[in-house]
């Protein structure tokens, strides 16, 4: 795929395929109730695109390995509303 200026990837049990040379990056960080501050365990995100997601632990940290770019994640949890947030992902 190299001469094509094409890579792949083996990614969730599935093969992506993509412009070479793009590198991923991990993004982590805690989602919290925005009322009372506290954590929410087992909250879910998900990138829809490439079917790439994260659950939140205990303490409500999450870590998600993405390609470099704009991604759109969704967030839910038992309770509360669906969301979603636009990240960019620029640097490692």
């Amino acid at each position: 795929l190299l001469p094509s200026g094409l890579e792949w990837l083996w990614m969730n049990n599935e093969v992506l395929i993509r412009k070479a040379g793009r590198k991923n990056a991990t993004i982590n960080g805690y989602v919290k109730n925005k009322k009372t501050g506290e954590p929410i365990l087992q909250a879910t995100l998900l990138e829809s695109t490439l079917r790439i997601g994260a659950v939140t632990n205990e303490a409500g940290f999450f870590s998600l390995t993405l390609p470099r770019g704009q991604h759109t994640l969704g967030l839910r949890s038992i309770g509360f509303s669906p969301q979603s947030v636009v990240v960019d992902i620029t640097k490692d």
